[in-house]
């Protein structure tokens, strides 16, 4: 591997190590963009309705202007045709009295010029004598009223000759007066009072800003005294609605009972009281002078027409619904996020709970699914009898097609909650139920016996060895010491766990109890302690290599694997011992010149923290990944799981050697040794131990030494006892020799050792 992949995968690993830190760092900012776009949105939010705002207060100035406009000139121009239809007026000097045949048609032409001018409409006249007694009406034949006792200011204007302008209430709208005496030598002799409705205003403001032809008048409540009929319920706060019946049927409806702030709309003109909306009206305040000469205050109701047409607006809305897209998409991208975390952290517990190979659920889910200790179960262990033959005989191809095959047909057959593949060629059953196990043992016997399974042109009887165990508390355990005793009475046996005759497991009981609170203690207490033994390299007679061994310390005495590896596996603990083997074994090899070997184990590999912490340790103590080797079990090397192969590329990656321990003590399939591009052959102990002596031994490791030379595969022998042995091992050109007649298991590395 080159500096620049080594680097390359050095960075990955640190990536993969964070992975969970990267996820929530890029969620956070991803969260916190969001928040920002919100933030943004809220304020081109606030920015388009204050331009909607600003628009709506330049509106309504606009059309109170040309209001106030509107009622100055329709107060001229009714004081204008007064005055001209008060010299129009034709009088009899001589009994001093007003003509008034002639008078009317001389007012009525007057009135009709400034309607043929454009100038006044809606506007009406009468002509009243010195007494107040009316003589015409331009509105009605009805005359010779006394107009003195209903319009007092009238008289007075007569009295004081001075010519009056005033509004006036009406039943339907707000009227604007003006009375003109008419004099005769130095007296009033009579007065001609015109009339405009305020509604004729309108007609004048449609002209310019196209609002709807209506208009509704409210005016200040302490006038509705002045008004001869009272509709009920027609007040706006202190406004008093004139033409009631005129108002729209929506508007009306919200206007009973209602005051206007409940009817306005504030979003738009917050703390604005005198700009006011109503719906879709614009609502304009003014004053005129009243018949009292005070201000009298009127309401507006108009109907707004035009949408608003402003660039910097529409740019604002489209920036608003653009960030609104993107807030969209940021929370799909969240949403999203979230999702693959949620199904990457499925697979993963997935792929730590299933057999890669057989798609079945493999031994941590079984006593996960176990340790409910229900009492109404019954599981049975079904080992594959000579399975290491079949793997020599038919190669590692054709072993897995055959457990995969065994998996299906098991499926199919047993009537159980669910099959397990919990070692490499053992499947368990587990059963709902505490019925008899034997049955179903010999259910599962009569269905493979009976039906061969088949592999291209091979046929292939497979039988089982069965331990099995009814109940519900230590099902597992009962069912592997059943299994145990169904191996010593030869293959195709099958044992039942009988509490009654079974006793030798009451003393397991006691010894797994016992050895479990000596291994917590040993965690705790830091009494887990490396042993190193030599490693013999044969061509250089030099020991210049170390296994790792683990052992505790209890009461002064040193325990050897043998006595707690098993309980460590089924209590969990075994991983806890593997990282402090490594942390402690890097440590100490740290300013030493050797190479080293750290056993791994299967429960190692399902939990995937090796290869992140391998790295740390690694990077910690400063030791080149060449000089680590790590041993893995023949039984685990085989298994076929991708999770496990995976790992052992990276490793591979990553500098580190691996060794296939005890190869030969179960499968020997030398194709999977290629796959795995192991470095070294770590050849089992019981074919070394008596080599010199069992023929058997001899060749089958011989057969070993010749395959790993041929594949350039390193060779160890394992438990090298005596000379014999070892010319035997120098025969075979066994690149390395391991046991005490070389090196014993130590504490403490004293110097290196030689041995001819």
């Amino acid at each position: 591997m080159d500096e620049v992949d080594r680097k390359g995968l050095s960075l990955l690993r640190r990536i993969l190590k964070h992975e969970k830190k990267i996820f929530y760092v890029l969620y956070l900012i991803g969260f916190s963009v969001l928040i920002y776009l919100l933030v943004e949105v809220y304020s081109l939010q606030q920015q388009e309705r204050r331009l909607h705002t600003e628009y709506i207060i330049e509106q309504e100035s606009g059309l109170r202007k040309r209001l106030g406009e509107a009622v100055s000139r329709k107060r001229e121009l009714t004081l204008a045709l007064a005055i001209a239809s008060a010299q129009s007026v034709r009088v009899d000097r001589r009994i001093g009295k007003i003509g008034l045949g002639s008078s009317i048609s001389s007012v009525n032409a007057i009135s009709k010029t400034f309607v043929q001018k454009h100038l006044l409409k809606a506007s009406s006249f009468q002509i009243i004598d010195r007494s107040g007694i009316n003589l015409h009406r331009s509105w009605s034949a009805q005359k010779g009223d006394d107009v003195f006792a209903t319009q007092p200011w009238i008289k007075q204007s007569l009295k004081t000759l001075q010519t009056r302008q005033l509004m006036d209430i009406s039943e339907k709208s707000l009227v604007f007066k003006v009375i003109v005496p008419i004099v005769h030598k130095g007296k009033a002799i009579g007065g001609v009072e015109v009339s405009t409705s305020f509604d004729s205003i309108l007609t004048d403001l449609n002209k310019q800003d196209g609002y709807d032809e209506y208009l509704v008048v409210a005016i200040d409540q302490k006038y509705k005294s002045r008004l001869t009929e009272v509709p009920s319920n027609a007040f706006i706060n202190e406004y008093f609605i004139i033409d009631y019946d005129s108002l729209p049927q929506d508007v009306m409806l919200k206007v009973q009972g209602n005051s206007i702030d409940a009817l306005v709309d504030r979003r738009y003109l917050p703390g604005e009281k005198h700009h006011q909306i109503l719906d879709d009206y614009m609502v304009v305040t003014g004053k005129v002078k009243a018949v009292d000469f005070s201000e009298m205050a009127y309401l507006l109701f108009f109907k707004k027409m035009h949408d608003i047409e402003n660039e910097l607006l529409e740019q604002l809305h489209d920036s608003v619904f653009m960030l609104l897209m993107l807030i969209f998409s940021m929370l799909l991208f969240l949403s999203l996020a979230l999702l693959l975390r949620y199904l990457s952290t499925r697979l993963h517990q997935d792929k730590r709970v299933y057999d890669g190979l057989t798609e079945l659920r493999n031994k941590i889910k079984l006593m996960e699914i176990l340790d409910d200790k229900r009492d109404d179960r019954t599981l049975v262990i079904a080992n594959v009898n000579n399975f290491s033959n079949i793997n020599i005989v038919y190669d590692f191809d054709m072993g897995d097609q055959i457990l995969k095959a065994i998996a299906l047909r098991l499926k199919s057959i047993c009537q159980c909650v669910e099959v397990f593949r919990i070692d490499a060629d053992e499947f368990g059953l587990l059963y709902d139920d505490d019925s008899s196990a034997v049955e179903m043992i010999k259910n599962i016997q009569r269905r493979f016996f009976d039906q061969e399974m088949r592999f291209g042109k091979h046929t292939i009887n497979i039988t089982f060895t069965y331990g099995a165990a009814e109940g519900g508390k230590h099902l597992f355990r009962k069912a592997s010491f059943s299994l145990r005793q169904a191996k010593n009475l030869g293959s195709n046996r099958y044992h039942v766990y009988d509490p009654g005759l079974d006793r030798l497991d009451h003393v397991e009981r006691k010894e797994f109890l016992d050895m479990s609170g000596i291994l917590h203690n040993a965690l705790e207490s830091d009494k887990v302690i490396p042993y190193y033994q030599g490693i013999r390299d044969n061509r250089t007679n030099v020991i210049d290599k170390f296994e790792v061994l683990v052992r505790i310390e209890h009461n002064g005495e040193i325990l050897t694997p043998y006595r707690f590896i098993e309980v460590a596996q089924t209590t969990g603990m075994i991983t806890r011992i593997t990282q402090i083997m490594i942390d402690k074994a890097f440590s100490y090899m740290r300013n030493k010149p050797y190479t080293f070997s750290i056993n791994i184990t299967e429960e190692d590999l399902n939990k995937n923290y090796l290869i992140t912490y391998i790295q740390e340790k690694l990077d910690l103590y400063k030791i080149t990944p060449e000089r680590v080797t790590l041993e893995i079990l023949e039984g685990v090397s085989s298994g076929g799981n991708k999770n496990h192969s995976k790992q052992f590329q990276i490793f591979k990656k990553m500098g580190l050697k691996l060794a296939i321990d005890d190869f030969g003590a179960e499968y020997s399939n030398f194709e999977r040794v290629m796959d795995l591009d192991a470095d070294f052959l770590k050849i089992d102990a019981k074919y070394i131990k008596d080599i010199d002596v069992n023929h058997k031994s001899y060749e089958i490791t011989k057969s070993i030494a010749a395959f790993a030379k041929n594949t350039n595969i390193i060779c160890i022998a394992e438990f090298v006892a005596s000379a014999n042995i070892q010319a035997i091992i120098d025969e075979f050109g066994i690149e390395y020799s391991q046991g005490y007649y070389f090196s014993e298991p130590k504490e403490f590395i004293v110097d290196r050792k030689e041995k001819s």
